[in-house]
Order: structure tokens, then C-alpha cells, then sequence
């Protein structure tokens, strides 16, 4: 398929075979890459939290994001990232305020929202994160907010 067949930019595509119910589809020898797209306002990961008693807890807003994220994961069909080793690109799109004139840098940090995307992810389509050998997060303003998910061998 050409570039100007695309109907998104290439970072925002899906692979085909993961639209399809049951199949999965895998990072391996055969595939060098495939896409993620996850319809969610970005959010970062919160610190954790402790009780008076001293007992360590992961605050609520935390544990829903990751939740919707592993829930949308496998309603793509669950992909699964396979290879030894990998790298992550992740961006986050920003809904622009209606308000602001001149935009600034937005929230949340982008490091705290790889935190979220990996943690959601561990587990499920990676095995361990310790496995990613490169980590690109970027943050943009957009139409629609979302974030979106590339792995590469």
C-alpha cells in the first residue's frame, strides 16, 4: 500500500489482521512493526499513594486508565509483541482548549504517560518492559484526543 493510499498518518494505522475477531496478530520474524491506537483522553501515571496506617495503594483515576487501556488492547485482538527485544513510540494527542489562544505545552508529562501505556501493557502484549530497548514519547495537539502505540522490532 503507498503512502498516499493511507487514509491516517502511518503512526495512527492498525495492522489489518487485528481488526479481525480471534486473530492475533504478533511482532516476530515475519512483521517489523504494528500500531495501536487507543481512544482515551492522556493520562499520566499517578504516584502512589499512602494510607495513615502506612499501607501502599494505586489511586483510582490510575487503575481505570489502565483498565480501559487493557480492555481496548483486546478488542483489537489482543497483538502480542513476541521478538526478544523491542522499542515503543508513543503519542499523545491533546484535544486543544477552546480558550487558549497561543498553546503551551500541554499535561500531563510525557514520561508519566509511558509509565501508564507500558505498565497497562505489561503483561498482556509485552512480557516484561525491561525488554524495550528504545522509548520515543511525544506530545501534540489534535482534533481528537487519543494515544497511539507503535512497536517495533
Amino acid at each position: 500500500m503507498t503512502r498516499s493510499a493511507r487514509s491516517s498518518p502511518p503512526c495512527l494505522t492498525s495492522i489489518t489482521n487485528m481488526e479481525l475477531p480471534g486473530k492475533r496478530s504478533h511482532l516476530s520474524r515475519g512483521a517489523s512493526s504494528f500500531s495501536l491506537w487507543f481512544d482515551i483522553e492522556p493520562r499520566g501515571q499517578e504516584r502512589v499513594r499512602f494510607t495513615r496506617t502506612g499501607r501502599a495503594y494505586t489511586p483510582a483515576k490510575t487503575r481505570q486508565a489502565t483498565q480501559e487501556i487493557r480492555d481496548q488492547w483486546e478488542a483489537m485482538g489482543s497483538p502480542v509483541v513476541e521478538s526478544e527485544w523491542f522499542s515503543v513510540r508513543i503519542v499523545a494527542v491533546i484535544k486543544l482548549p477552546k480558550n487558549q489562544k497561543y498553546p503551551v505545552p500541554p499535561r500531563p508529562d510525557a514520561d508519566n504517560i509511558a509509565k501508564l501505556v507500558m505498565d497497562a501493557l505489561q503483561g498482556c502484549a509485552f512480557e516484561n518492559d525491561s525488554r524495550c530497548w528504545s522509548l520515543s514519547v511525544a506530545k501534540r495537539y489534535g482534533h481528537k484526543a487519543g494515544v497511539s502505540v507503535t512497536f517495533n522490532k
